[in-house]
């Protein structure tokens, strides 16, 4: 599978899209597809995509109208891809604006996940075996290398620009590294974790993972970002988290007025109970109030 992402539905981004697309078939792996299996809409209502698809010299074949299940492959497809998005983003906890580069890792995932009915074998696997073997190469099995699969939205140390670039080297107690959070892979060995306190995905090899933790949303669990952050933006963040201060002057307590005892407050109800359970006469003083004579009886 391959993923793409459609500013909007005009036949111009598709036409785009599609031109992309077997440019790299073409280029990278020398395959031209003979038939382009699609739902009604693509012929009927995008006539200029339906003529350049025809100028490549590629049999259209569409399904009837209200008709989704000559569609299964690619509608079964787009649902497994959103179910797991779906599921990582609930697991991990990242922003729902992340959901790009979350859609990009389900499909990452999915091409090097075994399936029962490819006898247990992964899609990477099949399409390169398919590849290398047409080239002419004996080969059996082309599987993937999943050593470098984490958890994802784990919690990452990234190495920092200074640190990589061996400057500032006299500045013994900067940090080497900075926390973020995996929300990708470019490849086995380039990551891409996301820095919250930037704001920015960053392609990074130098990781490491603690897979037992995730984002959460937590500034404190964020605090050791703070350590190189700028003074204006540091003061920002406090300005905002800030809560305000009560104001010095005493607040009288006006004396609550009677209420039908439906409707008292647990406190209050609490304090009956307390008082009907003392025997005999004794002063008791609450909340500043002057002290009070009780008798052996209830009184309100």
């Amino acid at each position: 599978m391959w993923d793409f992402y459609l500013q909007d539905r005009t036949a111009d981004s598709i036409i785009t899209v599609l031109s992309t697309f077997l440019g790299l078939l073409k280029n990278q792996y020398d395959l031209k597809p003979q038939v382009i299996e699609c739902d009604n809409e693509l012929t009927s209502q995008k006539p200029k995509v339906k003529r350049y698809i025809e100028s490549l010299h590629i049999r259209i074949e569409p399904s009837p109208l209200y008709t989704q299940a000559l569609n299964g492959g690619a509608e079964r497809s787009g649902g497994v891809v959103k179910q797991k998005i779906r599921s990582m983003r609930m697991h991990s906890k990242l922003p729902a604006a992340l959901w790009k580069e979350i859609s990009k890792t389900a499909v990452y995932l999915l091409n090097r996940t075994p399936k029962y009915q490819h006898h247990w074998k992964t899609p990477y696997d099949r399409f390169h075996t398919f590849i290398t073997q047409r080239n002419g190469v004996a080969i059996k099995h082309k599987r993937p290398d999943q050593s470098h699969l984490r958890a994802y939205g784990c919690k990452a140390f990234a190495i920092t620009t200074d640190a990589l670039k061996k400057v500032n080297r006299l500045q013994r107690f900067n940090p080497k590294a900075w926390i973020g959070y995996l929300v990708g892979y470019d490849s086995t060995n380039v990551y891409r974790v996301w820095n919250p306190v930037m704001n920015k995905v960053v392609r990074t090899r130098d990781v490491t993972f603690n897979e037992y933790q995730t984002f959460n949303g937590d500034l404190e669990t964020l605090k050791d970002d703070m350590l190189k952050i700028r003074l204006d933006e540091l003061s920002k963040l406090l300005q905002e988290c800030t809560i305000p201060e009560e104001s010095g002057e005493e607040t009288q307590v006006q004396p609550a007025q009677e209420e039908p005892d439906e409707i008292r407050s647990l406190e209050e109800d609490e304090i009956l109970v307390h008082l009907d359970s003392l025997d005999g006469a004794h002063p008791i003083e609450l909340d500043g109030a002057h002290p009070t004579e009780l008798d052996g009886t209830n009184q309100d």
